[in-house]
């Protein structure tokens, strides 16, 4: 799969992370803190730690590296808030703090990558 496609992928799988983790903070879905904590087993993980590592000497790959590790341990924190009873903290976490933030990076740091290696 072409560099392009992996990214245009992992940029649609992530934006999808915010609106499972509401369903999950609802009931609606089951999730464990654990299973989106590894950066290295969705779309943008595997190709970071595999045949992305061609790309290493960009900036742009490194910042993604390191936003993409964020975006996942703030998945796992809210899933910790929720786990914990929670649930007002754990969306809100969601929604309007960390991993909303981490979420708009997490964008911006694939689109940066993707203009960077056409």
């Amino acid at each position: 799969m072409k560099v392009e496609e992996v990214l245009d992928k992992g940029f649609s799988a992530h934006a999808n992370v915010k609106s499972r983790l509401k369903r999950i903070i609802k009931g609606e879905e089951e999730a464990t803190p654990e299973s989106v904590k590894a950066d290295n087993l969705c779309i943008i993980g595997e190709w970071i730690y595999g045949p992305g590592k061609e790309y290493e000497g960009l900036s742009e790959f490194q910042n993604l590296k390191e936003i993409h590790k964020n975006f996942h341990l703030a998945a796992h924190d809210a899933l910790c808030l929720h786990r914990d009873g929670n649930e007002q903290a754990a969306m809100d976490y969601v929604e309007t703090g960390p991993f909303e933030e981490r979420s708009k990076e997490i964008k911006t740091a694939i689109f940066e990558l993707k203009s960077k290696v056409k």
